[in-house]
């Protein structure tokens, strides 16, 4: 939320400078905005977080009710960021008049105490990139997309350079590659060097889609493409008792690997 309201501040500070400084109290924004994201910290009180997520929405309906005022220059409207923060509050935030004209505005919380907040898939975690999304893999947190990789691995084959005689034990008279004391070291042109593993297919996704999700589209491109394997070796996110099932009867492809506990559907 304050990354949005940020990009809307920045975005009409360089668009029409004059107009938000008669519309906004600068000194205001500038305590809650001045400090650079990379050094902002949230304060360690949880009290204090919730404060200052209900005054960071008040500051973006405000901007927005500025923006789309009647006397507001009606390009305005038109800057990328105001359009973002215009869909991100709704998603986040209620906003009620009372009675007696007060302005309620409370954070949406997650059911049954709440209203609810939207799928992760839908939300904007980024007023700069509105495509990413937050993504979480164990203790692993990251914002942005995720790459699914497919590459060979097949065993490189055997060595093919001649060893140096030299060191060779005495009475070694071994012409293969293999004698004793020739894992040393490996010429250039060494097969056993220069066998590659290719990647195969690259899917990108929503930081949110897991890869049980993308076995089965996964298998299908490498069919397409002629390039089905006869073993796949996915971590256990790719895995179900269904895709092992799946995978060989639509591909002749036999999954390998762990199987998660809950993982039978």
């Amino acid at each position: 939320m304050v990354c949005s309201v940020r990009a809307v501040m920045r975005a009409l500070a360089a668009a029409h400078p004059a107009w938000l400084e008669q519309r906004i109290c600068v000194s205001d924004f500038a305590r809650r905005y001045g400090t650079p994201m990379t050094s902002w910290r949230p304060p360690v009180s949880q009290a204090r977080r919730d404060e200052l997520a209900i005054a960071y929405a008040r500051d973006g309906y405000a901007l927005l009710k500025a923006v789309y005022d009647s006397a507001a220059p009606p390009w305005l409207r038109d800057i990328p960021a105001v359009d973002v923060l215009r869909r991100v509050l709704p998603r986040n935030y209620t906003r009620t008049i009372t009675g007696d004209g007060r302005e309620v505005i409370r954070r949406r919380e997650k059911e049954p105490e709440g209203d609810g907040l939207p799928p992760g898939h839908t939300r904007i975690a980024s007023p700069y990139d509105t495509d990413a999304v937050r993504g979480v893999k164990r203790d692993t947190f990251w914002l942005g997309c995720k790459l699914h990789i497919s590459e060979t691995c097949d065993d490189a084959p055997p060595c093919t350079c001649r060893p140096d005689p030299a060191q060779l034990p005495a009475g070694d008279a071994s012409e293969s590659g293999h004698g004793p004391g020739h894992d040393r070291e490996h010429g250039k042109g060494c097969a056993h060097l220069v066998f590659p593993n290719l990647i195969t297919h690259v899917a990108t996704t929503d930081a949110t889609v897991t890869g049980n999700q993308m076995t089965g589209a996964i298998h299908d491109s490498l069919a397409e493409k002629n390039l089905a394997p006869g073993r796949h070796y996915p971590d256990s996110g790719y895995l179900s008792a269904a895709l092992v099932v799946s995978g060989l009867a639509r591909h002749g492809i036999a999954l390998t690997g762990p199987l998660l506990a809950g993982t039978s559907a």
